[in-house]
C-alpha cells in the first residue's frame, strides 16, 4: 500500500473548505462549493487506487452513513420543531442517499443547523420584500 495520508488530508481539507464556503451568504464565496464537491469525488477515485477498493469503500461508506444520519437527525429535529400540523417525518432513505452524496449533504446539514441555531439578526436597514 502506498502512503495515502496526503490524499486523506486533501479529502478532509476539501470537505472543510466546502463546509466553510457553505456558511457564507456571498455568491462570490459560495460559487466555490461546486468545484469543491467535484474535488471530493476526484479524491475518492484516487483513494480507490491508493487505499485499495475495500478500504476506500469502507471510508466512503462510513462517512456517508454518518453524514446521512446527521442529515436525517436534522430533518427529524426540524419536523419536531415545526408548528404545522401535517408535517411529514423524515425517511431513513436519507441515510442511503448519504452513501453517494455525502460531500453535498455534510456541508448542507451543518449550514442548515447553524442557520436555525444562530438566526441572522435583522437590522433597521432591512426592508420587507415588495
Amino acid at each position: 500500500m502506498k502512503n495515502p495520508t496526503l490524499w486523506l488530508f486533501a479529502l478532509a481539507g476539501v470537505v472543510l473548505l466546502n463546509i466553510i464556503a457553505s456558511l457564507f451568504t456571498s455568491p462570490a464565496i459560495r460559487m466555490f462549493r461546486t468545484p469543491l464537491i467535484l474535488a471530493a469525488y476526484i479524491i475518492a477515485i484516487v483513494l480507490f487506487f491508493k487505499l485499495g477498493v475495500w478500504r476506500a469503500l469502507a471510508l466512503w461508506c462510513g462517512i456517508g452513513i454518518a453524514s446521512g444520519l446527521l442529515y436525517w437527525g436534522y430533518e427529524f429535529w426540524s419536523a419536531r420543531r415545526s408548528k404545522e400540523p401535517d408535517t411529514k417525518m423524515p425517511s431513513l432513505a436519507t441515510v442511503v442517499h448519504g452513501l453517494l452524496v455525502w460531500p453535498i449533504m455534510l456541508p448542507e446539514v451543518i449550514e442548515y443547523s447553524c442557520a436555525e441555531l444562530f438566526p441572522a439578526k435583522k437590522t433597521t436597514d432591512d426592508k420587507p420584500p415588495a
